[in-house]
């Protein structure tokens, strides 16, 4: 016979799944601005991914913290002159 499910604790579960995704999305998104800003990014991606860090990240408690080094980050590379000479 099955158990049945506690609700509460399926809830944690799924939350802290939830959280280790995002942090590995954000992982994955600080690496691809790191190595590959100047082979990928145009002013259309750049503008996405600033309104993702606003819209998601900053206002999560949680991903805060990820969203400000994103949002740095990209920053930093959107004010290096090579950029705009490749766009």
């Amino acid at each position: 016979p099955n158990a049945p499910i506690n609700s509460s604790h399926a809830d944690e579960e799924w939350e802290n799944i939830k959280f280790q995704i995002q942090l590995r999305t954000g992982n994955v998104i600080q690496k691809w601005i790191d190595d590959y800003f100047h082979l990928d990014w145009n002013q259309q991606m750049i503008h996405m991914l600033s309104k993702f860090i606003d819209d998601f990240l900053l206002r999560n408690k949680q991903t805060a913290k990820m969203g400000k080094t994103i949002f740095s980050k990209l920053n930093r590379k959107v004010s290096k002159p090579y950029f705009y000479k490749l766009s």
